[in-house]
């Protein structure tokens, strides 16, 4: 399905602002319909892409209606090389899974909010130059839509950055601290057997793998992108170079900044010291 940024649907639509636009000016002022996409694929399911989302929808009216079923939110999947094409319904946030075997080269993900069903929607968010505040809707009709986001599925952009990390058994190294070795195409974190033993039940709990993730993953990935910021040709010969690079890229970060290494290491990890911090102090209250 495609979508022309111009086309007139007759009726107000939710969609991007666009750099030469106004976000007054659109059927919705100051409103926006905000999808955040991430593309993994872990070393456990190697044959399957993971694709997390979550949506925006700054318009009450909107969100109401997807919640009593009136609306969908739906994602369309699309890779031309293969010609894979489908469609997902989907809640505000989750994730889905795709087969690798149908994903080539360039895959194009287009998110748009559609009807279930014939209903009158109403909003006070619509722009006076429509002159009304209601209009029905017929089911099918796109009431929001955001243009198609293309994402490789080259191995080492949608590998997930936790995915590079390797843990050895070192009884020689006191429980507690580890040893970092970046030599081969995993990164190694060498520790003693019970420490690794418990760092994989804390990847089950929840809340303390925001923990590990901020006391283990955050100061390994920040070595990681210092040595990859000191030594760029890393990226040619390891894998966990290369991983860190392209997801890196993907989020717009300046990977090559050696001064900017542990706030990039929070930004590709989703900043996990903030949801622990909000987890530990909520459940106190």
């Amino acid at each position: 399905m495609q979508f022309d940024r111009d086309k007139s649907f007759g009726y107000p639509v939710l969609r991007p602002v666009f750099a030469d636009e106004n976000i007054r000016n659109m059927d919705f002022p100051r409103a926006q319909f905000e999808p955040v996409f991430e593309l993994e694929v872990s070393v456990e399911n190697p044959g399957v892409a993971t694709l997390e989302y979550e949506f925006s929808v700054s318009v009450p009216e909107i969100e109401k209606a997807i919640k009593n079923g009136q609306l969908s939110i739906m994602i369309d999947v699309r890779c031309g090389r293969t010609f894979f094409a489908r469609k997902y319904e989907v809640d505000f946030e989750g994730s889905l899974d795709i087969e690798l075997d149908y994903l080539r080269e360039v895959i194009e993900i287009h998110p748009y909010i559609v009807a279930t069903d014939d209903f009158e929607f109403s909003s006070n968010g619509i722009h006076s130059d429509f002159g009304f505040k209601s209009f029905s809707l017929v089911k099918g009709s796109i009431i929001a839509w955001h243009p198609p986001m293309p994402f490789s599925v080259e191995k080492e952009q949608y590998r997930s950055v936790r995915s590079i990390i390797d843990f050895q058994k070192n009884e020689k190294i006191k429980y507690g601290e580890y040893v970092l070795g970046i030599e081969n195409d995993y990164a190694v974190v060498y520790a003693h057997p019970e420490f690794i033993e418990n760092c994989r039940k804390a990847e089950a709990i929840s809340g303390a793998h925001l923990g590990l993730l901020s006391s283990l993953y955050i100061p390994v990935i920040s070595e990681l992108l210092l040595t990859l910021a000191k030594d760029t040709e890393q990226v040619e010969t390891l894998r966990w170079a290369s991983t860190i690079k392209a997801k890196a890229e993907e989020l717009n970060l300046e990977w090559y900044d050696e001064f900017k290494c542990i706030q990039n290491a929070q930004k590709l990890l989703k900043n996990p010291l903030s949801d622990f911090s909000k987890k530990v102090f909520l459940s106190r209250d």
